[in-house]
């Protein structure tokens, strides 16, 4: 017999070398990325079933594929994209091993590309760049940038181009998001932050499609230990069987191959092999070498994700005949009780990174199942072997009574070693007999039983399901299907057991007795209940995942409503603003030149009046909907909050409020600019003054955390609802319609709060006053060293 220190089949296959390229729409390198050069062309694995690029657990960067219903999402996000930032084309690219491929491309006359479109491989372009660094790149215009203008592949007709990388959430490249014109943008950098956030909802679908494709997995392993675990006596061979559940494994555990051997007569036979030809695997093999012997001999799970790492492969692999060489192994042994009794392997062409702890854990239990039904299925052909040698025997009692006493002592023999429990009865229901196992299992003695019967044994809720199958298949058969069932034990406790009843007949083939062979289940409820509680478990964090995402594009609806507001508001104040002017004019003219009784002046000083509150009115517009300047420095927050409480003391005090501040110490600067803290602080204020009676009370408190400072201001004025709770940040918003208010205030607070990353949050409730809490995050070190406000 050869000796064989991988103990599992002879895996023909050939070596090879993975090689790949990333492949972009047609651009260059430059600006901030370099080029991706080209690899040797991949090598073509054969001889296993699978090739290793559609496997995903062989190959870690295979991801789910886009369904319609996403890219449907993509396109109309794409239209958005391109609408929203004005540039005729914008993309989304998945790349692969072999080619680029447009997903979504917006429908416009001045773009170029389409979805679908595949583009090969090439260097020196815009996404590729995009993807080779894994970082934006911006190119305004490349006809005029240095590192683009002399780079031939450049199409003349697309000089401008943004683009963002898309990543998996294990951080695999997708592909990009871009967007690309035909003429210059010396502003393009201003569009990264939208752009940003419209890769966010890209990189969320990638997400929930990898989550649904985990959970589609995790159902099919379930589906299948739950199959195998009822497959306990099968019509089919064993070798049938075997087969079977070995190509289902190989299916669910997605390996290349899957062999089952089992012990006979000292060696490892083979028993089943899907996913290699029986020529090149030893139909046996020593059970106390190589993995086998790991295996086997130490009675545990093993896994190689690469065996030429591995101590008990490595000295070995090279010596092995061609047609062997594998590249990852995991074998689980087959027990039936405590003794094992052959050995599930599964291989792989390529290397293995994702086989884990929770699939190792399936997989034994995969095994467990196996090694029982195998167990059984032995035991069942021995015993319909052995009755009907007795039955044989009992025809010819009266000629062959030495041949019947040999026949009978094997049979004690037999029946004594057997691990399942054995049992019979006269046909009243009293034990007449069972073997060593039965008793074990139930706690009696031969000759406690001996006064018992079936229904003393069973509980009674028993008693009408077991009369039934006795008389409907039993007495019209002489046997049963598998059932499950109960037996009390001595001590009282109950267990589930599986068994199979048949009849036996006297010399005139009258019913003289049942006897049953039965299985203690108990671990293998156990095992089913432990099924259910990861399966509900696995639907909880796909249901809880699901309302995250749901919340997040929520939250990209809110963003994207209020930018086309703050748009449309700028339009309206910047249509505003001059017919004002021409009236402060008008008015301080009249002032200056008019000779007319005090009534007149006055009617000019309130339209003077109303017209600078009109102004102020157009400036809160005006500010909601400018982008803000990126030169930010360091701020110190007490110091700003002092200034604004500067600016509304005076205006606190017309109102009849007071303003108690407590600063906390110690805190560490802001990355922002002054005046934009400073407005925060304003607009905070003036909303709790104007929340308050004659005689409210306003307190301004700072405190500092590891992460962030904190800013709280809380008023004791009217209070809100959680109405106007929900839509406080809403701009245009307010609850005091007629009184002077804009609803721009707390919209503001909002948009550089965010703008800051940082949160804002209310309290409140009718009648008790309000409370704001403001966080804002500190910034790294790096951020305020590298940071000058006074430069561009």
């Amino acid at each position: 017999m050869p000796s064989d220190p991988l103990a599992d089949g002879r895996l023909r296959t050939r070596s090879t070398r993975a090689h790949g390229r990333h492949h972009s729409l047609p651009a260059k390198p430059g600006g901030e990325s370099t080029p991706v050069p080209p690899t040797d062309d991949q090598e073509t694995p054969v001889s296993l079933h699978r090739p290793h690029d559609q496997n995903p657990a062989t190959n870690p960067g295979r991801k789910p594929a886009v369904d319609e219903t996403t890219l449907a999402r993509w396109h109309r996000l794409v239209e958005w994209v391109a609408d929203t930032i004005r540039m005729p084309a914008a993309l989304i690219t998945q790349v692969s091993p072999s080619r680029l491929t447009i997903c979504a491309a917006n429908r416009s006359p001045d773009s170029p590309y389409q979805a679908g479109q595949a583009v090969d491989p090439n260097t020196g372009r815009y996404c590729e760049a995009v993807m080779a660094r894994r970082a934006m790149l911006s190119v305004p215009d490349a006809r005029r940038d240095p590192a683009w203008v002399s780079t031939p592949g450049v199409d003349p007709e697309m000089v401008c181009y943004l683009g963002l990388p898309l990543q998996w959430p294990d951080g695999e490249l997708f592909g990009t998001l871009c967007v690309l014109d035909s003429q210059g943008h010396p502003d393009l950098l201003r569009h990264q932050v939208l752009l940003g956030r419209f890769s966010t909802v890209v990189e969320a679908d990638l997400k929930l499609l990898l989550v649904g494709e985990q959970y589609r997995v995790a159902n099919r392993r379930l589906n299948l230990i739950a199959k195998t675990a009822a497959v306990v006596v099968g019509a089919a061979p064993l070798a049938e069987q075997a087969k079977e559940l070995a190509r289902q494994v190989r299916a669910v555990l997605e390996a290349d191959a899957c062999v089952i051997r089992v012990l006979e007569d000292q060696d490892l036979t083979l028993l089943a092999n899907v996913g290699v030809p029986a020529e090149d695997i030893h139909p046996r093999m020593d059970p106390s070498l190589g993995i086998a012997g790991e295996v086997i001999g130490h009675r545990r799970q093993i896994f190689i994700p690469d065996v030429r790492a591995h101590k008990v492969t490595a000295p070995v692999v090279d010596q092995l005949p061609h047609s062997y060489h594998f590249t990852s192994y995991a074998g689980v042994p087959l027990f039936v009780g405590d003794r094992a009794i052959g050995i599930l392997g599964l291989f792989w062409q390529t290397q293995c990174r994702q086989f884990g702890p929770d699939d190792l854990h399936h997989l034994q239990v995969l095994a467990d199942n196996i090694a029982v039904s195998i167990a059984n299925a032995r035991l069942h052909a021995q015993v319909e072997h052995q009755r009907d040698r007795l039955e044989a025997d009992i025809s010819e009692r009266n000629r062959v009574e030495a041949a019947l006493t040999a026949s009978e002592a094997k049979y004690r023999r037999l029946h004594e070693s057997m691990m399942d429990a054995f049992v019979s009865a006269r046909i009243s229901g009293r034990i007449q007999e069972s073997n060593r196992a039965f008793r074990e299992m139930l706690g009696y003695t031969e000759e406690e039983l001996s006064q018992l019967t079936f229904a003393d044994l069973t509980p009674t809720r028993w008693h009408a399901v077991e009369a039934r199958i006795v008389r409907e298949q039993v007495l019209k058969r002489g046997f049963s299907d598998v059932y499950e069932k109960e037996y009390q034990r001595k001590d009282g406790t109950v267990i589930p057991v599986e068994l199979r009843t048949y009849l036996t007949s006297d010399d005139r083939s009258r019913p003289s007795g049942m006897w049953a062979i039965v299985r203690d289940i108990t671990e293998r409820k156990r095992a089913e209940e432990e099924l259910l509680r990861h399966h509900d478990r696995l639907a909880e964090l796909v249901e809880a995942r699901t309302r995250e995402l749901d919340h997040s594009r929520e939250q990209l609806r809110r963003t994207e409503r209020l930018a086309s507001i703050g748009t449309l508001a700028a339009g309206i104040a910047h249509e505003i603003n001059n017919p004002l002017g021409m009236m402060m004019l008008s008015a301080d003219l009249a002032l200056g030149k008019i000779d007319k009784p005090d009534v007149v002046c006055e009617l000019l000083h309130q339209l003077k009046n109303n017209i600078t509150r009109c102004s102020q009115i157009v400036r809160d517009v005006l500010e909601f909907a400018r982008d803000r300047s990126p030169r930010k420095g360091p701020v110190d927050l007490n110091g700003a909050v002092n200034r604004a409480l500067d600016f509304t003391r005076e205006y606190a005090r017309q109102h009849g409020v007071t303003i108690d501040a407590r600063l906390g110490e110690n805190i560490a600067p802001l990355l922002s600019q002054s005046t934009e803290i400073e407005q925060l602080v304003v607009n905070l204020v003036h909303n709790a003054v104007q929340a308050c009676r004659s005689t409210g009370h306003v307190t301004i408190e700072t405190r500092d955390t590891d992460t962030a400072a904190h800013l709280t201001v809380r008023d004791d004025g009217c209070g809100m609802g959680p109405e106007a709770i929900e839509h406080a940040f809403d701009p245009f918003f307010t609850t005091r319609l007629g009184q002077g208010g804009t609803g721009l205030g707390l919209s503001i607070v909002h948009g550089i709060v965010t703008s800051h990353g940082g949160t804002v949050r209310i309290e409140s409730s009718i009648g008790k006053g309000a409370t704001f809490f403001v966080q804002l995050p500190h910034p790294l070190p790096a951020d305020l060293v590298n940071t000058d406000p006074t430069r561009p």
